[in-house]
């Protein structure tokens, strides 16, 4: 075992984000964790070595670079042995066990699970948290048959899901997506970087725009599907009599055919007016818009950009597009001035207005230092980050159940009710005996699960029994723990009731088999005395044969099982957390009630 495979924080959480190793965006939103104390790794997509000074334990997957397995990084792929990056990731999640994997955006690395999901349908997958990044991992391949069949089977597989602005998570839900996968817990709608240091960026600027250098910011001068950058030359073009003096700074400018037009329609005189950059640190940016009076980003397709906020903290004024994720949350001739992409004559308004009215574009920075601390505090984001990884790491650590004498997830029963699926389809035309068993299979299977779920269920609602399962000393304990209740007579429950009370109640609540108005109806004596009816069934009520709703018969599964009786178990209680293992209660119970409801 070398030092990478050993954990600062033992027995605490682990958490594998998924994701590019050179985006800014993935090292701002990793390093919302640094200083917590949770087990954090990265398995980076195959585009570059991680930089060697990332704070975080990298597994390495890009072709071509130099095989490590040192402190802080891991090469998993390509090495010997290794057939695809599905398969890396595959066993990187088998034999670190993380309880949190986060893909950071749909495409590529949530396709890459689910791609890994039917290349290695045994492996165990960890509580899986989506984030979607922007408007380009959604608002064009929902269009795409194929694609959108791909994000509907990630919104199904998935636990958790994040985006930075509201479309996506309204489109998410139209497809097929449990709200319950964007509430329990909860982001909203998030920056992707995890929000911007407001304090530090309002410290590097002074000058309000009108007393600035008259400089223009164009950060991703570049041709792609969501942005178009010819409109935005020929807007430059028609502008340039009403804007110059001025200076303009072209980033990303990496495209040899914009260099071509770029060539054919400046004049010489605005040529030497602009700079092109390729790529430039993000730090770089960062000063520019500090200096900036105009930052210039115009969008087919985008989230909330994080240029726009960045624009918005350093006294920049933004001029971007109208889209569906943006209007939302700022205003135009308040926070932006808008233009739409494919319209030079729109950007070129834009333009001149902003670089000829000076009143405007105060006011517009001056509502911004308000605006975005609503949109981007990252204190304030950290704060919600932490808490949402907590709890998420809570719900995986306890999403693991008994059945039998194996512990098995919720996603592994799922898997075995899909293979008995599967092989009824294969063996559609087998005897009438072999579909038959079949079906018995499929309703074992489907039993199991909704037990699962009963259980997982009522471990988050209470935190209590988290070690509920086929234990004999366990369920003497617990069967001790109530009869004291019962001696004690006490009708009313209060919080001082011990584990076993609170995880039964629990169980009871959740499991679809107790019916509150129903009980009160057939137990007069219950209703009249102004009992708790869920707290009566449990303690004395169940024991004594009376029924909790029409789908469970008490009185015949405690004269079936006599062991049951003799210990003064809640009958319910016990086909909950044994009889349905052991196969009994199969004729005390409505079969279409074990039916799986609660999967998030």
């Amino acid at each position: 075992m070398s030092s990478f495979d050993t954990d600062p924080f033992p027995d605490r959480p682990k958490i594998l984000f998924f994701g590019w190793p050179n985006s800014p965006h993935t090292h701002s939103w990793v390093k919302l964790l640094k200083d917590a104390d949770f087990n954090v790794r990265v398995f980076c997509l195959d585009s570059t070595e991680p930089p060697q000074d990332w704070w975080v334990k990298c597994y390495q997957t890009v072709r071509g670079a130099p095989y490590r397995d040192d402190d802080k990084r891991r090469t998993v792929f390509p090495v010997d042995g290794m057939p695809d990056l599905e398969g890396a990731l595959a066993k990187v999640l088998a034999e670190w066990k993380p309880d949190v994997l986060h893909t950071l955006g749909i495409d590529p690395a949530s396709f890459i699970c689910i791609e890994m999901l039917k290349k290695y349908p045994s492996v165990e997958m960890p509580r899986w948290i989506v984030q979607a990044r922007g408007g380009s991992d959604t608002m064009l391949p929902r269009h795409s048959p194929l694609l959108l069949s791909i994000i509907k089977d990630i919104f199904q597989r998935c636990d958790h899901f994040i985006a930075d602005n509201a479309e996506n998570y309204e489109f998410a839900q139209s497809v097929g997506l449990d709200p319950a996968k964007c509430q329990s817990p909860g982001m909203g709608p998030v920056p992707g970087p995890g929000g911007l240091d407001l304090e530090a960026l309002r410290a590097r600027w002074v000058e309000f725009p009108s007393q600035r250098e008259r400089l223009i910011v164009w950060p991703k001068a570049h041709e792609t599907p969501w942005a178009k950058a010819n409109p935005v030359l020929e807007a430059i073009v028609n502008a340039w009599d009403q804007i110059k003096p001025c200076r303009i700074e072209m980033l990303l400018m990496d495209n040899p055919y914009l260099h071509m037009w770029y060539a054919k329609l400046f004049s010489e005189e605005m040529q030497e007016s602009c700079v092109i950059r390729e790529r430039v640190p993000h730090e770089t940016a960062l000063d520019l818009y500090s200096r900036a009076r105009v930052m210039l980003a115009p969008t087919l397709v985008d989230g909330v950009p994080n240029s726009m906020m960045e624009a918005m903290a350093l006294g920049a004024v933004p001029i971007v597009s109208p889209i569906e994720t943006i209007v939302p949350v700022v205003e135009d001739m308040e926070n932006v001035i808008f233009a739409r992409n494919l319209y030079p004559d729109e950007i070129t308004a834009a333009l001149v207005r902003a670089m000829s009215d000076d009143a405007l574009v105060d006011r517009i920075a001056s509502n911004n230092l308000g605006r975005v601390r609503g949109l981007a505090d990252r204190s304030a984001i950290q704060r919600r980050a932490l808490e949402f990884y907590e709890e998420v790491c809570r719900q995986a650590r306890q999403k693991y159940v008994v059945t039998g004498s194996e512990t098995i997830s919720v996603d592994r029963a799922i898997q075995d009710i899909k293979a008995v699926l599967d092989s009824s389809e294969r063996e559609r035309s087998a005897s009438a005996g072999a579909r038959a068993e079949l079906d018995q299979k499929l309703v074992v299977a489907l039993r199991r699960l909704w037990r699962s779920e009963v259980l997982r269920v009522a471990i988050i609602q209470t935190g209590a029994g988290r070690n509920a399962g086929p234990d004999q000393k366990q369920a003497e304990g617990h069967a001790a723990e109530l009869q004291q209740l019962r001696d004690s007579a006490n009708e009313t429950p209060n919080n001082t009731y011990g584990e076993a009370y609170q995880h039964h109640r629990a169980l009871i609540e959740v499991s679809g088999l107790f019916d509150a108005e129903s009980y009160l109806s057939d137990n007069d004596d219950v209703a009249r005395g102004g009992l708790d009816p869920l707290n009566h069934f449990l303690l004395y009520g169940g024991l004594e044969g009376r029924r909790p709703s029409a789908h469970f018969n008490s009185s015949r599964y405690l004269d079936e099982n006599p062991d049951v009786k003799s210990t003064n178990f809640n009958p319910l209680v016990h086909f909950i957390l044994y009889g349905l293992l052991e196969g009994r209660g199969d004729l005390c119970v409505s079969g279409d009630m074990l039916r799986p409801r609660f999967i998030n």
